[in-house]
Parts: structure tokens; C-alpha cells; sequence
């Protein structure tokens, strides 16, 4: 099977996880699902790729059903109070019944798997998911291919109206789960760079994705001070204090104030 490199996720140094090399018989095709900051579906066969049309509804599917290292299938209850909150059992039986036939009739026969009748989820050696990709380079110990991998939100923007606001809530909580594993890594990769400019930039993003987290302020604050970028330290408090006078209104806590203070006043190296 192809490994997963800079040719899907610019800026991955290294092969992303795969699962087993596959005889290409069984490997016909890879589909690869983007959820993080973009939404899009793309076939791979034989070197040629392709995007693949769905509707949001079915790419939010796709998503919640999307295999993790921790779970690959899921029950068709919790897809029907999800999806189709409006729907008597029946109906919302035979609305998911259709979904998953458009979902292999697009993606394949064979990406759609069950076990009995109950349970539903996606065939982990045909659908790969920018989620996955991401969690084992964290998990893996490559911090810059998680990075890569992260290009944003988790389906950002996406809005179902007639979704149920438990799918919501789902969204809204990996939403923030990844944003900060993906502030992790970033902290990962600071600890890990070679100089202090690259450092100083993982540092920034670390901390934009800490959001409105004064004490990642702080942290970030600290390091650019010992590593001697005063400068970069002082514009980052500057950036952080004006996002937040912006969003909410406040001023940035006394704690926070005074490691900027004494990091200004501090003479010269």
C-alpha cells in the first residue's frame, strides 16, 4: 500500500501510520478522509486521485464513523439519536440504511463494515483519517507530523439542522480535544527544536492553540525569555492581551502580568 507522506500531508517529514502492507490485490484503493480545518473525501487508485462529492450530512457520518485507535465500530442507536433525532425508529432505520448505501455506493463496496446487525463503522485498510493520522504521530513521538496533519478546526463550520444537539455537543468536544493535542505536539515540537527561531515558532503556536489559557501564555512567555527573545516575548503577550481585551472584554491576570513586566525590565544579555 502507499505510505502516507508529504504528497497528502505537506510538511509530513516522515511516513505517516499506516496498517499492514497489504498484497496489492487487496489494496485497490485508499480513501482518505480530511476533517481538520478543510472537508473533503479523496479516492486514491493506482496513483490517481480523486475528491469524491458527498453531502455535509454524510461527510459528518463518515466522520463519526471514521475507526480511532481506541474504537472502530459503532452502534446504529447512538447513529440514529445522533443523526436523525426527528425520526421514529423505522424511519431513521431505513434513513441510515440509505445513507450507507450512498456511502458505499461512493466509496466503495467494501468501506462500509458491520458486525450483526447492530454495529457499524468504516474498514480501517481502506478509509484513513486525518484524526487518526494525527493521534499516532503524537502517540508515535513526531510531534511536527502531527502538526502537519493539523490544518484546523475539526469540521469547522460544519452545521446539520436537522442533526440532534448531542452531535453537536460530539463536535464541539473533539473539536477542543484535538485542538489540544494538537497544542501538545506543538509543545512537543518547541522542546525539540534545533534553534531558536524554529523553537520560538512552535512556541507561538502552541499557544494559539491554547486559546484564551493564560497559564500556556506564560509557559510560552518563559520559554522565549530563556532563550533570549525578549523581543518575541513581550509581542507575544502583546498579541495574546489584545485577543483577549478583544473576545472578552478583560485584562490579562496580575500573575501574567508580572512575568511580562519582569521579563521587559530585565537587563540585557
Amino acid at each position: 500500500m502507499p505510505e502516507l507522506t508529504a504528497l497528502h500531508y505537506p510538511g509530513v517529514t516522515e511516513p505517516l501510520p499506516t496498517r499492514s502492507t497489504f498484497p496489492d490485490s487487496e489494496w485497490t484503493l485508499v480513501i482518505e478522509l480530511r476533517t481538520l480545518g478543510v472537508l473533503e473525501i479523496q479516492r486514491s487508485t493506482a496513483g490517481e486521485r480523486e475528491s469524491i462529492p458527498l453531502q455535509t450530512k454524510r461527510m459528518a457520518l463518515l466522520a463519526y464513523l471514521a475507526p480511532s485507535s481506541t474504537r472502530q465500530l459503532r452502534r446504529r442507536d447512538s447513529i440514529l439519536g445522533l443523526f436523525w433525532p426527528g425520526l421514529d425508529q423505522e424511519h431513521a432505520r431505513g434513513a441510515l440504511r440509505q445513507a450507507l448505501h450512498a456511502l458505499r455506493r461512493a466509496l466503495g463496496r467494501d468501506a462500509v463494515i458491520t458486525r450483526g446487525e447492530e454495529e457499524v463503522g468504516l474498514d480501517p485498510k481502506l478509509v484513513h483519517s486525518d484524526v487518526e493520522a494525527m493521534e499516532s504521530a503524537v502517540r508515535d513521538g513526531r510531534p511536527t507530523d502531527a502538526l502537519a496533519v493539523y490544518g484546523g478546526d475539526f469540521l469547522d463550520g460544519v452545521f446539520i439542522s436537522d442533526a440532534s444537539s448531542e452531535l453537536e455537543e460530539w463536535i464541539a468536544t473533539e473539536r477542543v480535544r484535538l485542538r489540544r493535542l494538537a497544542a501538545r505536539a506543538a509543545w512537543a515540537a518547541a522542546a525539540r527544536g534545533s534553534d531558536r527561531g524554529t523553537t520560538g515558532e512552535f512556541v507561538r503556536r502552541a499557544v494559539a492553540l491554547s486559546g484564551i489559557d493564560e497559564r500556556a501564555l506564560r509557559r510560552g512567555l518563559e520559554v522565549l525569555d530563556r532563550l533570549g527573545d525578549r523581543a518575541g516575548a513581550v509581542a507575544l503577550h502583546a498579541e495574546f492581551a489584545e485577543r483577549v481585551r478583544r473576545d472578552l472584554g478583560v485584562e490579562l491576570s496580575p500573575e501574567t502580568q508580572a512575568v511580562v513586566q519582569a521579563i521587559r525590565v530585565r537587563p540585557g544579555q
